[in-house]
């Protein structure tokens, strides 16, 4: 099976902490849906997406993941609503990674 590399991002207030991992890519829809739900934390985000090969496995998960992340209390949110409801302060610098430094 190949591998992917995906990118796993937990917000924590205003931060963000993100992670690079490598990932079977057609690891089944059970096993995507328990990483998931396993690895979802207050403040996650979690990123999917079904570009750069064959991705029905996490379409066919997201049903699952979603009803598993509400029953254990979250709320669902777009990034951009995410952004609007837990801003960052105006005078917060970008993180070094992000402004080139």
């Amino acid at each position: 099976m190949a591998a992917a590399i995906r990118l796993i991002c937990v917000a924590r207030g205003n931060l963000a902490s993100c992670r690079i991992q490598r990932a079977l890519s057609q690891p089944g829809t059970i096993s995507i849906t328990q990483r998931v739900l396993q690895d979802a934390k207050p403040g996650s985000i979690v990123l999917m997406h079904d570009g750069g090969g064959v991705r029905s496995q996490t379409v066919e998960a997201l049903p699952e993941i979603i009803k598993g992340l509400r029953a254990k209390g979250f709320t669902i949110v777009s990034v951009p609503q995410l952004l609007l409801d837990d801003p960052p302060p105006r005078d917060q610098p970008l993180p070094r990674r992000l402004d080139g430094g």
